[in-house]
């Protein structure tokens, strides 16, 4: 994962917590070369860092920009599946994560001054790219969205890393397996169906 030397970042904002990784995700639009049908945003929690070393890292939502994450069996894969099947549906997606940059666990919301910045960027990424749905992953995810927007205007559901088979609610196959479930399950919150009417177009 890319590093961003500390000369090259140094603010009063982050100096608290020179003493650890910060981590920050790119936010990326993902599209075809075609009229769109519509604009979907999908907001992650945060972009979490398990390192110790002090640094600050770069990355991408699920880290769609390494193929090895994109192609695993787990909730990485399924998150790329999703957007795969929207953009091939007709759909524009921005991918972003409610909390800009990762300090510790639960440690922006003690941090007024970047809790607010993060909330301001938030807000502005949704007047830019005017979606017609909103899809938060995850509790924090929805909880930080609800800052910026009423509760009716975006959609929630759990992070696909939660524990359990939540995912299979509303599945017409109690035994689908956890990839193509949780590209499903979103799915089912998003169109109301497994799938965008008329998919096209294979996957990688």
């Amino acid at each position: 994962m890319p590093e961003i030397a500390q000369a090259d970042w140094n603010s009063g904002l982050l100096t608290q917590y020179n003493d650890r990784e910060i981590g920050y995700d790119l936010p990326c639009l993902l599209s075809a070369d075609r009229p769109t049908r519509g604009r979907i945003m999908l907001c992650a929690q945060d972009p979490l860092r398990k390192g110790t070393s002090p640094s600050l890292t770069v990355g991408t939502f699920f880290g769609i920009d390494n193929p090895r994450y994109r192609h695993r069996r787990n909730h990485h894969g399924a998150v790329w599946n999703l957007i795969r099947t929207c953009v091939h549906a007709g759909f524009d997606v921005w991918v972003t994560d409610a909390l800009k940059i990762f300090v510790g666990k639960d440690q922006l919301w003690k941090n007024p001054e970047l809790f607010k910045l993060c909330f301001e960027i938030l807000r502005d990424e949704i007047e830019a790219f005017s979606p017609n749905k909103i899809l938060t992953l995850g509790r924090t995810a929805g909880n930080a969205l609800s800052y910026v927007r009423l509760e009716d205007t975006f959609l929630r559901a759990p992070h696909p890393a939660a524990r359990g088979k939540w995912y299979l609610e509303g599945s017409a196959d109690p035994e689908e397996g956890l990839l193509k479930g949780l590209e499903h399950y979103y799915c089912r919150v998003l169109f109301g169906a497994d799938a965008p009417e008329d998919v096209v177009g294979a996957r990688d």
